[in-house]
C-alpha cells in the first residue's frame, strides 16, 4: 500500500541570460585555473555524465541540466529552467576539462571535502560560462513511502 505524501523540497529554477549579479563579499569565489569547453550535439548511445577526479581534476561530457544538478547536488526533479531557456528538440552536450590550481584540492583520493570543493568551482564556471543565474525556492513536490503491511 501506498500513499501520497507532500514534503518541502527545495527547487532551483533557471535563467542562462543575462549578467551575474556582483558579490557583495570580498572574497573570490572558488574557481578553476583552467578549463577547456566544447560543445556538440548529442549522440544517441554515447555516455554522459560528470566525474570528480582527486587533486581538483573535474572532467564531464554533459547536458546543461546534468551539469546544473552535479554542480548543485540536487535531484533532476528539483530543477526547472525559465521559459524558452532550453531547447531539448535538440539537446546539447558539453565536453568539459577542468583543472584546479595545484594545493587547491588534495591529492591522493577523492573525498567528498574535495567533491564540495569542485562542485562550488562547477558553479563559478557555469556562471562565469553559460551566464548562470540561480533562484532557489521552496516547493511542494510530490514523494511516495512504501508502507509494509
Amino acid at each position: 500500500m501506498s500513499s501520497a505524501v507532500f514534503m518541502r523540497r527545495a527547487a532551483i529554477t533557471v535563467g542562462l541570460v543575462g549578467a551575474l549579479l556582483a558579490s557583495p563579499s570580498a572574497q573570490k569565489p572558488a574557481s578553476f585555473d583552467v578549463a577547456s569547453i566544447h560543445e556538440h550535439q548529442f549522440v544517441p548511445g554515447s555516455l554522459i555524465g560528470v566525474e570528480y577526479h582527486a587533486g581538483g581534476r573535474l572532467t564531464a561530457n554533459a547536458p546543461i541540466p546534468l551539469l546544473i544538478t552535479s554542480a548543485y547536488d540536487i535531484l533532476p526533479a528539483q530543477l526547472s529552467f525559465a521559459p524558452g531557456v532550453l531547447d531539448t528538440r535538440q539537446p546539447i552536450v558539453y565536453d568539459i576539462e577542468a583543472k584546479a590550481e595545484p594545493e587547491a584540492i588534495a591529492s591522493g583520493h577523492v573525498t567528498r571535502d574535495g567533491i564540495r570543493q569542485m562542485q562550488a568551482m562547477l558553479r563559478q564556471l557555469l556562471a562565469d560560462h553559460f551566464k548562470l543565474k540561480v533562484h532557489m525556492e521552496k516547493k511542494v513536490l510530490p514523494v511516495y513511502t512504501l508502507v509494509v503491511d
